[in-house]
């Protein structure tokens, strides 16, 4: 069980319409797992809920209305389960998650919180996740992998736009040396929208990469690759006024075929005391702004525990979305990082303290930039395992 206090001084993260909100989240889980020689199954749940007891408004528009505390108030929950059957050189696997969470936890990750031109309080985001997969070991040197997933995403507000998301990849491993794997992996996806006017992307690609254990501390991830990418608009488009006949003509938009690069990095290196982790990602990700969005980013985490009972973490990610199509470009640039201190003052008891900066930036200039920060306070508590 975790009790959380913070205090963000802009939680959308905007230039305009700024707000500030306070208050106290608690949130709860519960872990079941079974193991047999071939089956492994793990199931989550976790539950959570937000209540505000401070809301402040900075805003040039004397029009608007200051919002009430309760009006950014959430419940929250995450339940997942995770199920594999391993036999002779095969492994079936199946992955399932039902999550509901609030805007105001997910929306700066996804598309960006800018552009709000009314004050607007929390709002539920359900998504649904189903994720089977296959391995199986071809040879002592050589493994392949194929994981499906669709995943379904829906917004309480009409700010954001529903989708759904399929995707599919196969990765074949050779094992080059004790220390050294190669993978290449064919990938592909389609992304629907549910918006009045339909958008339909696909993409298809192809990435290869390698896996080097460096040796017992430190290992290197590096796949990379080019993805196809092609966007129907469904018969979407824009009004024009003919200076000629002064009618309104109906101008619509082309389908898209484009390419971009894709592929993922990562280093890391692990001693007892601390540890780090870099990473570096450009893929084509679903988004609630109603397109496809490029979505490179680049982050790094370290941890260090200079005494049994005390640690620190550190997180730092910066990166840039967009969408992927040229007919409607939403350019953003991104960064956050954050610094964590925590203490174990008794067998199963945590006190911590935390704080976050946060800024993004818009291309468009009615967006413009800004930033915002975050303290907070908390205290953990988790059951020993000798009694669950």
């Amino acid at each position: 069980m975790d009790a959380n206090y913070s205090y963000d001084d802009n939680v959308n993260v905007v230039a305009g319409n700024k707000i500030a909100l306070a208050g106290l989240k608690l949130e709860g889980f519960g872990e079941l797992q079974y193991r047999t020689p071939r089956l492994d199954t793990k199931t989550r749940l976790t539950l959570g809920a937000k209540r505000n007891n401070y809301t402040d408004l900075e805003s040039d528009n004397p029009l608007l209305k200051e919002p009430d505390d309760s009006d950014f108030d959430y419940e929250s929950y995450n339940l997942n389960t995770d199920v594999s059957y391993a036999w002779e050189r095969h492994t079936l696997g199946i992955y399932g998650r039902i999550e509901q969470d609030s805007n105001i936890n997910t929306q700066f990750a996804d598309g960006g919180l800018g552009g709000l031109r009314q004050v607007q309080g929390s709002s539920n985001v359900d998504t649904t996740v189903v994720r089977p997969t296959w391995g199986w070991q071809l040879t002592e040197r050589q493994y392949l992998q194929t994981t499906l997933q669709a995943q379904f995403a829906d917004y309480q507000s009409d700010r954001y736009v529903n989708y759904d998301y399929y995707s599919a990849q196969t990765t074949w491993f050779y094992s080059w040396s004790e220390r050294v794997q190669l993978q290449v992996r064919p990938l592909g996806a389609r992304y629907e929208n549910a918006a009045q006017f339909s958008v339909t992307t696909d993409t298809y690609g192809l990435e290869a990469g390698v896996i080097w254990s460096i040796n017992e501390k430190v290992e290197l991830n590096v796949l990379g690759g080019v993805t196809e990418v092609s966007t129907d608009y469904g018969g979407r488009g824009f009004f024009i006024f003919d200076p000629e006949t002064g009618q309104p003509e109906f101008i619509e938009l082309e389908d898209e075929n484009n390419n971009g690069f894709t592929g993922s990095g990562d280093l890391s290196y692990k001693e007892e005391l601390y540890g780090f982790s870099a990473t570096v990602n450009a893929s084509y990700s679903p988004s609630s702004n109603g397109y496809l969005q490029e979505d490179n980013r680049a982050g790094f985490s370290f941890y260090w525990t200079p005494r049994e009972r005390l640690r620190f973490d550190l997180d730092t990610q910066v990166g840039m979305t967009d969408t992927s199509g040229n007919e409607f470009k939403n350019k953003r640039t991104f960064g956050q990082g954050a610094v964590r201190a925590s203490y174990q003052f008794a067998r199963e008891w945590w006190v911590s303290g935390r704080y976050r900066y946060r800024e993004q930036d818009y291309d468009r200039n009615s967006l413009g930039s800004a930033d915002g920060n975050l303290f907070s306070v908390g205290v953990s508590y988790k059951l020993p395992k000798d009694i669950l």
